[in-house]
């Protein structure tokens, strides 16, 4: 079992983690806008015979592509880490009450003692 310590260091990892998903998936909707412009260009300037270019067809399969992958990041990866961070969360307050009880009962056993008169 973790103690206290860990698991908080722990939890800033996962925070740490979550804020860095956050960006990719914000970056990889950047990239996809970016790109359905390029696939836009190279149909409309780089085609033989009005058929459009290779180039068009990869730049639309990379944007849709990108955009899926941040779609992912934002409704499996960043609600799995939360998840995560909850049961961690909850696990340091479990211990922390249960090393709470255990000073509290320490105290009232050392008072016990401190009144009893031989």
């Amino acid at each position: 079992m973790a103690s206290i310590p860990e698991l908080k260091r722990l939890l800033t990892d996962f925070a740490n983690y979550k804020i860095s998903v956050s960006v990719t998936a914000s970056y990889m909707i950047k990239s996809s806008n970016s790109l359905g412009s390029v696939s836009e260009t190279a149909n409309n300037n780089y085609s033989i015979n009005d058929d459009g270019s290779n180039l068009g067809e990869v730049a639309k399969s990379l944007k849709e592509s990108c955009a899926e992958t941040s779609n992912y990041l934002k409704n499996t990866v960043i609600p799995a880490i939360d998840t995560k961070m909850d049961e961690i969360e909850q696990e340091i307050k479990r211990l922390e009450e249960e090393e709470r009880r255990r000073e509290e009962a320490e105290a009232a056993r050392r008072s016990s003692f401190s009144s009893f008169r031989w």
